[in-house]
């Protein structure tokens, strides 16, 4: 009889380790499918972007992109890029761009430059943001009509014999 009895037992107590081995695989199922779907349902729904590249022919077309200082020569060409999307990753990810970059060189003095750039963006609807290290405004923020946030910084990079070389940024 005792035999019997632990037979049953042996066979009650395997019965609840693989019920609950078969719980805890069914559940930890459950949560891959719900991050997978989650994942994918982020990963298709992202807002931003630029359909059409409706920002990036605004910023293009903007009046402080039109014409440079006094002085000045194009150091390559405008940079347009699109905007893109960065999936998450150690660093996390999400939308960028779209940017108009300008790079140029000046012989005029920067104080003239900078002046000239504050003037084009007050006139084109920009507000100054930021001044840099000499006093002079270096960053400026815009909304478009349809609610986007603009941005515009002016760097100064090197400065050598031929003049200084500045790049002028634009982005969402």
């Amino acid at each position: 009889m005792a035999g019997c009895w632990w037979g049953v037992a042996a066979m009650s107590h395997n019965k609840k380790y693989i019920r609950l081995f078969a719980l805890i695989v069914a559940l930890t199922l459950i949560g891959l499918l719900v991050f997978v779907l989650v994942h994918q349902m982020l990963k298709s729904s992202s807002p931003g972007g630029d359909p059409g590249n409706k920002h990036l022919h605004e910023l293009s077309g903007d009046a402080v992109f039109t014409i440079l200082p006094p002085g000045a020569h194009f150091d390559g060409s405008i940079v347009r890029s699109s905007a893109h999307y960065k999936k998450p990753g150690l660093d996390g990810g999400g939308w960028s761009g779209p940017s108009v970059t300008v790079n140029f060189t000046s012989s005029q003095p920067a104080a003239v430059v900078y002046q000239f750039y504050a003037s084009r963006a007050a006139s084109a609807d920009w507000q100054a943001t930021t001044q840099g290290a000499f006093g002079y405004t270096d960053g400026w923020v815009k909304i478009y009509p349809d609610g986007a946030k603009g941005y515009l910084s002016l760097y100064t990079l090197a400065t050598t014999s031929s003049g200084t070389s500045y790049q002028l940024v634009g982005g969402d």
